[in-house]
């Protein structure tokens, strides 16, 4: 059985070779399930503070959007379903946490949710596989229920403004059980932060619901 399985895999290797999401190496053995090759990831700059953009949320952003080998690993999570990038940026996530020294264990993990119809699309919520890196970690539970998205909105990254973007986001959660929430200090977990329009949605709803702190943590930001 193992032969078989080795003879596959070089066949599978002939015709789709292992490369680098991003430089196009010919990827290791051992750098095969990271989908980037160790240059490439240790070359993604790993932030060591917070940020306190005009949005008004306390943002933990673990790079920089503008890096394009993280670029590439949030696009073939996200859009290729790419599970193992997820993996490689959950990693780039608790580097960036005990950088840091940030104690998740005193937060409540609750991911971004998706609306059900754009998860059925797709599978599976980012949020929730980053987050749930995250909880393994710290040994924390993630609260994939605790907050609902109650209708589709169209992805931010097609509308022309913050304007919009906010208009867009507007009166889009709730929360689904308050006695989850009231009192917790709320570690809100999504991919990429742009505008700021989703997580301050999402951020005013939590408080809302008794949330005495919350956190945004994103593995990267695009903006300064």
């Amino acid at each position: 059985m193992m032969t078989l399985r080795r003879s596959w895999e070089l066949i599978l290797d002939v015709f789709f070779p292992p490369i680098c999401l991003n430089c196009k190496k010919y990827l290791e053995d051992n750098e095969r399930d990271k989908l980037v090759c160790a240059s490439c990831l240790a070359g993604i700059e790993i932030y060591s503070n917070l940020f306190y953009p005009s949005s008004g949320v306390t943002l933990a952003a673990a790079s920089s959007y503008s890096d394009p080998a993280l670029r590439e690993l949030i696009h073939c999570l996200k859009y290729k379903g790419f599970l193992k990038a997820g993996e490689t940026l959950g990693e780039i996530f608790i580097k960036y946490l005990d950088r840091l020294n940030f104690n998740a264990r005193d937060f409540i993990i609750v991911p971004v949710p998706l609306y059900r119809t754009r998860y059925r699309k797709r599978g599976f919520n980012q949020a929730e596989l980053l987050a749930e890196a995250v909880g393994k970690h710290f040994n924390r539970p993630v609260l994939t229920g605790a907050l609902k998205r109650t209708r589709e909105t169209k992805p931010q990254i097609e509308l022309p403004d913050e304007k919009a973007r906010h208009k867009n986001v507007k009166d889009c959660f709730e929360i689904n059980n308050s006695k989850l929430i009231d009192g917790g200090s709320i570690l809100l977990v999504d991919d990429v932060y742009t505008s700021g329009a989703t997580a301050s949605e999402a951020a005013k709803i939590l408080r809302k619901a008794g949330a005495k702190q919350v956190v945004v943590l994103v593995v990267a930001k695009a903006r300064g």
